[in-house]
Order: C-alpha cells, then structure tokens, then sequence
C-alpha cells in the first residue's frame, strides 16, 4: 500500500502540468510534480528561507499521515543582470525536498541555480530554478527512493509571510524528526558550497 501511495505521487506528477517538477535523470524518467497551496519566506541571517508545500498547513500540523511534499528553498545570493555571470551550473539555491507517502517519508537535498526578480526586501520573489540536482539524504525503511539521482525545475513566485513560513518549517521539521527519530532539517545557515552536506539539527525556528 505504501508503495502503491508513492507511486501514486508519482502518477499525479507526471499527468498535471505542475509549476514545479522533479524529474529523475537517467532512462527511467519519473517525474514527480509539485503545485504548492501554501507558500511563504521569512528573512533570516543568512538569506531568505522559502517553504512550498502541497498539503494543507493545517494537516501538515496534525498527528495523523499525509501525502505529498515539502519543500524548502535557501536563497543565497541573487545574479545581477549585467554584473553576474550567468551560469545555471552554479549555486545561488540550497533545496531540501521533504516526500510524504502514507507513513513512508524521505528527505532529498542538494542545490540549484535560479534567476529571480524581486528581493527578500521588497517582500516579494519569482525564482526560476534553471538547473538543481538532488539525492536522497535520509528516509524511512520503507520509503522506495524512486527519484535519485534528480533535477527540480520549475518557476514560483512567492511573498514574504515570516509566521507562515515558520510555521510550516516547524510541522517540516516535526514530520522528519517524527519519522527519522532525530531532528534533523534546514538551517537558514546555508552559506556553503556546493556539495556540502547542510541537513543539520535544528533547534528552533
């Protein structure tokens, strides 16, 4: 069953054109989409921290299972036109990528290069994922990682809602803490080149 409800996500993703998408590399191209209900970004010391989320906050709160995803997006830095090379292999987004499936849960992590328009300060952002890779960092036993490795791309625009933000980062966290058996997210820390490992212990907000 658990398999079956994966596989169902996975079904969703490819038969909707949704504005985000996760697209394992290789022959066997399975896409998982993502049309997030919820969004928001909160300023932190280190950037923006960005949530998108396809399930209700308000079940993503509660005890019992849900389906779908949660991601969270750190933004680095931002490429100014004229005056920033670029380069879509570059780095300027760190990408956590929370899959729910019936009980089942994995956490995918890597980064990304986006162009944006807006600003954190202007409390309002586009961001184009241009190019990203992800990989699987942690899961339960039973999750089938089906996307490994993969590519999000995908355009969203999203306004500053730092209690919104917040709140879904905090059920993100109790959900992965709650299935992994330590805490274990994203810290708006981020600040480090690609490849480093940035899943960490989080400690509050």
């Amino acid at each position: 069953m658990r398999r079956i409800a994966w596989l169902a996500l996975l079904a969703a993703g490819c038969d909707t054109a949704a504005p985000i998408e996760i697209t394992r590399r290789g022959d066997a191209r399975e896409v998982l989409g993502l049309s997030p209900v919820a969004t928001g970004f909160s300023i932190e010391e280190a950037g923006a921290s960005i949530i998108l989320t396809d399930i209700d906050p308000s079940h993503l709160e509660a005890d019992g299972p849900v389906s779908g995803q949660v991601l969270h997006v750190g933004f680095l830095w931002n490429p100014l036109p004229g005056r920033t090379a670029i380069d879509p292999t570059s780095t300027n987004v760190s990408l956590r990528l929370l899959v729910l499936s019936a009980g089942e849960a994995g956490l995918y992590g890597g980064g990304g290069f986006a162009a944006v328009s807006g600003s954190p300060e202007a409390g309002s952002m586009t961001l184009e994922v241009e190019g990203s890779d992800l990989r699987l960092i942690a899961r339960t036993k039973g999750f089938v990682d089906r996307l490994t490795p993969a590519e999000l791309l995908g355009t969203f625009s999203v306004d500053r809602n730092e209690g919104q933000a917040r709140r879904m980062r905090r059920a993100a966290t109790q959900r992965v803490t709650n299935a992994l058996g330590a805490i274990r997210w994203v810290d708006a820390g981020h600040g480090l080149p690609a490849g480093v490992e940035l899943a960490a212990t989080h400690t509050g907000d």
